[in-house]
């Protein structure tokens, strides 16, 4: 049986967009996958997930941004 507060929060989330929903899961996932790239000692310690290769796209993207911002052209 359902503890009362799960079964409340699923009856909540059922009455939510799909698309809202969807992206909560993204958005959770990518969490965990930056915690994970933080705290990893060495890139063996990283699963292959597709989260894990955004967080190194999105850092990559954040350096560069700020790499043009001090440095422009």
């Amino acid at each position: 049986m359902l503890e009362e507060g799960l079964a409340s929060s699923i009856l909540d989330a059922a009455r939510q967009p799909l698309a809202l929903a969807l992206e909560i899961v993204e958005l959770r996932a990518y969490a965990q996958a930056k915690v994970m790239v933080e705290e990893a000692k060495s890139q063996d310690d990283l699963p292959d997930h597709p989260m894990v290769a955004m967080v190194w796209e999105v850092t990559a993207d954040l350096v560069q941004a700020e790499r043009e911002r001090r440095y422009p052209a």
